[in-house]
């Protein structure tokens, strides 16, 4: 079980007990302070969705990227196809479900990260 620094808080030690989507869901910071230089820009249903600046090099679609607990995913703004990764089905849906509802929002927001510019960040799937 591999754990990188970015999946943990700022105010959580890697050496921590706690798992990375624990550590997440507990922070206490505003969710634009949650991740220097990752902004986290939805959190539902144990789903952390986040978008990476000038993120244009691995995927050249439009993006988030999607983790649920130890397990990630890529999914695309247009379609919300899987790109890479997996998680699970039911997880895949509702995070499916989100782009689909909030593509507008997503899409404005790729603009801004492709330039390096604050996201905003998206409402929740409820």
């Amino acid at each position: 079980m591999r754990r990188h620094p970015k999946h943990f808080c700022a105010n959580t030690q890697p050496n921590s007990m706690a798992i990375a989507t624990t550590a997440i869901l507990r922070c206490t910071q505003p969710i634009s302070d949650r991740m220097s230089g990752v902004p986290v820009i939805s959190v539902f249903s144990g789903i952390v969705i986040r978008m990476y600046f000038f993120d244009t090099q691995q995927h050249a679609r439009a993006h988030v990227h999607a983790q649920y607990g130890e397990l990630s995913a890529v999914f695309a703004i247009d379609d919300g196809s899987v790109l890479t990764g997996n998680i699970p089905p039911r997880q895949t849906r509702l995070i499916q479900a989100w782009i689909e509802l909030r593509r507008e929002d997503l899409t404005a927001n790729w603009k801004l990260a492709t330039a390096g510019a604050a996201l905003s960040p998206i409402e929740p799937l409820r």
